[in-house]
């Protein structure tokens, strides 16, 4: 949007009016004078007029927020995702002066909790598949109900199709009741009797189908207890720590940043939370969980640094890093603390 010759300039934090667009103008009489710096006599942040003046000509097309159309964002979409959990990347390329826009804000939290399943139902997918393909082809000794005396050996058969439908379902709808099942094959190989030690052939050919699954649901809900209780956390974190950030008097009395510029910090930290999981997840799986119980912290806090740092542009950006980001982490888990004791 191109600013008119009346309109105002605001400060891009407090909105706080600066000046006129022809004022600007007017006293600059080259575009190094439209590069030089003011200051909002309001909240003190530092700007360039030039950025003023620009509007949302430089906004990040890049990025799903200001995308050009709506439906056919589904790439700036799926990488503003991503770029969320990486403020450095984002803050460079998104502006206090960059235009919010809050329905695209709402979707991308949608998004980000979309990926939670997709993260969740896909990784116990994974888990499925791999555990079919490493029992394939394997030998396994049984002892039939019909004949208590013989041990009969099978090799068991999983297809590969198989798997790879079950899995791939599971991932679109996993709440089915009856649970996601590969089929497995037992093909007898030998038969051994069991007081006498004899050991006959059988034909590779006979193919028995006993009847047994690798129910997916059991191995769903150990990844989806785990991965949606982090995320249930890192949200929980989230809005207790743009609740925080308001209450701390240098955010709201002293650099008085808008609710609008909270709210979207606020989408943007939810809209990580996929990717946040999925360092947790990595890190987890390598140190029995205690690199993603480490790991989790330590982004939340370094979000907040790079977030007051960069995109609200306040000083002292570690320490609001630090006392924001420990009450959003404390504070879920003192409220489930409480509850206990209160409902114990």
């Amino acid at each position: 949007m191109q600013l008119k010759s009346n309109d105002e300039l605001r400060c891009p934090r407090c909105d706080h009016v600066v000046g006129k667009v022809e004022v600007a103008r007017a006293d600059a009489e080259s575009e190094d004078e439209l590069r030089s710096r003011g200051t909002c006599q309001e909240c003190g942040l530092g700007f360039r007029w030039q950025e003023l003046l620009d509007g949302n000509i430089y906004a990040p097309r890049q990025l799903f927020e200001h995308a050009a159309g709506f439906f056919g964002s589904l790439v700036p979409l799926i990488r503003t995702v991503v770029a969320s959990a990486i403020p450095w990347y984002l803050w460079a390329r998104l502006k206090l002066t960059h235009e919010i826009r809050p329905v695209r804000c709402v979707v991308l939290v949608l998004a980000g909790l979309a990926g939670i399943h997709v993260l969740a139902a896909g990784v116990s997918a994974l888990t499925l598949f791999q555990m079919s393909l490493s029992i394939h082809d394997t030998t396994v000794p049984a002892v039939m109900n019909t004949s208590p005396s013989v041990q009969t050996t099978f090799r068991i058969g999983v297809s590969v199709v198989d798997a790879a439908k079950a899995s791939a379902l599971e991932v679109v709808w996993p709440w089915d009741p009856d649970g996601r099942a590969v089929p497995v094959t037992y093909t007898p190989l030998s038969s051994q009797d069991v007081v006498t030690k004899e050991v006959k052939p059988l034909p590779p050919v006979r193919q028995v189908p006993m009847g047994f699954d690798m129910p997916l649901r059991e191995v769903y809900r150990k990844f989806d207890e785990l991965l949606l209780t982090a995320a249930g956390y890192w949200v929980a974190a989230s809005v207790c720590s743009v609740a925080a950030f308001v209450v701390l008097p240098i955010s709201r009395s002293k650099a008085k940043v808008r609710w609008r510029h909270l709210g979207r910090c606020l989408a943007y930290l939810l809209a990580a939370t996929p990717t946040a999981l999925l360092l947790f997840g990595l890190l987890g799986v390598r140190t029995d969980m205690a690199g993603g119980v480490i790991a989790l912290p330590i982004l939340f806090i370094a979000w907040w640094q790079a977030t007051a740092s960069r995109y609200l542009r306040m000083s002292a950006s570690l320490a609001i890093a630090l006392s924001v980001g420990l009450i959003g982490l404390l504070a879920p888990i003192s409220i489930m603390v409480l509850l206990n004791l209160r409902f114990r």
